[in-house]
């Protein structure tokens, strides 16, 4: 038998897939979002083909199984199972084992091959090839970019420049009471590569109201991820206008006591913006002076409100932030904030979307913010 024609070298069933014989003599070939039932009379013989389709064998060894079917009819039968996704080719797939230093990632390329349009070594490879500054290295920020680099992302920049304090053990990731009083980037920095030991980790300290830096740190970013611990809104308006300068998403999650944040993300040119989020706030409230008052409050006051945390809770956020953020930089499935923002109460499981519009005329990412500026010298040699 010819191993040509367009068909796999090595035939396989996929791992994501259960082939299960039922008692009436069908076969279900079931998997995390597609199932197929085979049946007929040629189900026994189908049932025993992919038995042998377990990526060991040529398709000339599995042919002598079947004597007695025509070698045209043994090729159209696998390739109806290749047009349903039912079968790989485990020669290629060999070839294919992703070679990023440090761990390995089986299990969720096994995930993204059954739910991406790319395959699995194409999102995989985006990961690898993606950097991910984050501000914020406490409760959240601590959780998410654990996740992150487990699941393969290439680089992170963190922004922190604050010191492990004893709360942070008992309700944030990576850290241990050891670390208590040690710069949180260092400690996260040592945790990280210990996970991976090939990351690309840069440490910055900065002040935020500086814009040049802020923007020097986004510029060098695949995405940027804002973490909070509580309710915040400098760190989000100094990242907002780099990012959207910058043209980099940029992404906020945050715990607001017993409440969970996340998003909206914004692309920079598509989505609305912080500021268009802000203002279309602000015009729904019913107590604005007294949340104006908090706002100058959270802006001016160097220690701010800390409502308290808990592990579970941080985890959370800052797990849903990490997918939300590894949606948008491979695309393995749509992300789910960009121009929304979801609310999560804790205590009853309540979840909340969202949408925000983007405001025609904002001062930050609107026609006339993004307008060039005329200058006098422009002006020179134009008629009245």
């Amino acid at each position: 038998m010819s191993d040509y024609d367009g068909l796999p070298l090595k035939p396989k069933v996929p791992n994501h897939f259960a082939v299960v014989h039922m008692e009436d003599g069908r076969i279900q070939i079931r998997g995390a979002r597609k199932t197929v039932l085979l049946g007929g009379k040629s189900a026994k013989a189908v049932g025993r083909l992919l038995e042998l389709m377990d990526g060991t064998r040529r398709l000339a060894e599995i042919a002598v199984e079947f004597p007695d079917v025509p070698e045209v009819e043994l090729k159209d039968t696998i390739k109806r199972l290749m047009e349903r996704g039912l079968v790989e080719d485990a020669a290629s797939d060999a070839g294919r084992t992703l070679e990023v230093p440090g761990p390995k990632y089986e299990a969720q390329m096994t995930l993204f091959d059954v739910t991406s349009q790319f395959g699995k070594k194409a999102v995989q490879e985006a990961l690898a090839g993606s950097k991910v500054s984050v501000f914020g290295l406490g409760r959240v920020g601590s959780c998410a970019v654990e996740s992150l680099v487990r699941a393969g992302i290439g680089g992170i920049t963190a922004v922190d420049s604050l010191t492990v304090d004893s709360s942070l053990p008992s309700s944030g990731g990576l850290y241990n009471y050891g670390d208590i009083g040690l710069p949180r980037a260092q400690v996260v920095a040592e945790r990280l590569r210990a996970i991976n030991p090939r990351l690309a980790f840069d440490a910055v300290d900065l002040d935020l109201n500086d814009g040049d830096a802020v923007s020097c740190v986004i510029r060098r970013s695949s995405l940027v991820l804002v973490c909070c611990d509580g309710p915040e809104v400098a760190a989000y308006r100094e990242v907002n206008p780099a990012a959207v300068a910058e043209r980099v998403p940029w992404l906020k999650a945050a715990v607001d006591g017993f409440e969970a944040h996340l998003g909206p993300t914004v692309i920079p040119g598509e989505t609305a913006c912080y500021t268009c989020y802000e203002l279309r706030t602000r015009a729904n409230w019913n107590y604005y002076e007294e949340n104006m008052a908090f706002e100058e409050y959270l802006v001016k006051e160097p220690t701010k409100v800390d409502y308290g945390g808990l592990a579970a809770i941080s985890g959370f956020t800052g797990n849903l932030a990490a997918l939300e953020t590894i949606k948008i930089l491979t695309g393995f499935m749509p992300p789910l904030t960009c121009g929304r923002f979801f609310t999560f109460r804790i205590g009853d499981f309540d979840m909340q979307p969202h949408r925000v519009m983007k405001l025609p005329r904002c001062p930050t990412c609107g026609i006339v913010a993004l307008r060039p500026k005329t200058s006098l010298w422009s002006l020179e040699g134009t008629s009245p």
